[in-house]
């Protein structure tokens, strides 16, 4: 699962990276949306024309599982369930979503989670079937506070297998407070890596297509030494 306490932190944009990065390897990935209301990863990852169904229809009843989950033309490894867009889902319980991790863990390789930002029955739902979590956290004090939140809630939940990321760093963040160091020890986990502010990553996203495709050399870099270092 793929976390944060702040909205603009980069959780999608960090999901479609990884997802990318993992399915070049010959990896079958899903992503499953989970910013139920509010969904993202369909236009990141170049698929929002063609999301017919999504997870609320699949917990209605409306349609299997199978056709609520998309293939992307673009990647034949990677794979999109959407969540609805401007409504809430009220069949997601504990019950309906380990049930439905339970089919999906037997047909990929890995599946990220974009979780939304608070701590929430989503969140606590999404902790209880997930294996780790990467939690992603700007250096801005608000950011840090409000993630070390969220990891506390998922070390509450069970969820010991948690590392993160620090997104958007400049030049001028390494010169000012807070420092890397105080972040870490903040954070007080494991840091996966750090992820430079790039307008290639931006633009990317707006194209429907996920930075480590076609960003910078240094961007595709960076994602995959934090997948390397997820699934080591």
């Amino acid at each position: 699962m793929v976390a944060s306490g702040k909205g603009g932190s980069g959780t999608s944009t960090l999901t479609v990276n990884l997802a990318f990065v993992l399915a070049n390897t010959g990896a079958r990935v899903l992503v499953c949306d989970m910013n139920v209301g509010l969904r993202n990863d369909d236009i990141y990852l170049g698929m929002e024309n063609r999301v017919l169904f999504d997870l609320g229809d699949y917990i209605g009843g409306v349609c299997s599982l199978e056709k609520a989950v998309i293939r992307s033309d673009s990647n034949e490894n990677i794979y999109l369930l959407p969540c609805p867009q401007g409504k809430d889902v009220p069949g997601i319980n504990s019950q309906s979503m380990k049930e439905m991790f339970d089919k999906l863990r037997s047909a990929f390789d890995f599946i990220i989670i974009d979780c939304p930002v608070n701590i929430g029955k989503f969140l606590e739902i999404t902790a209880e079937n997930a294996d780790a979590a990467l939690l992603v956290t700007t250096p801005d004090f608000v950011c840090i506070r409000n993630t070390d939140a969220v990891s506390r809630k998922l070390e509450s939940k069970g969820l010991r297998n948690r590392v993160f990321v620090i997104n958007k760093v400049t030049e001028t963040t390494l010169q000012n407070e807070p420092s890397l160091e105080w972040i870490s020890q903040t954070m007080d986990i494991p840091l996966a890596g750090i992820i430079s502010f790039d307008e290639d990553i931006s633009l990317c996203n707006n194209r429907g297509v996920p930075a480590a495709q076609e960003g910078s050399l240094y961007c595709v870099k960076t994602f995959l030494e934090i997948a390397a270092r997820i699934v080591a």
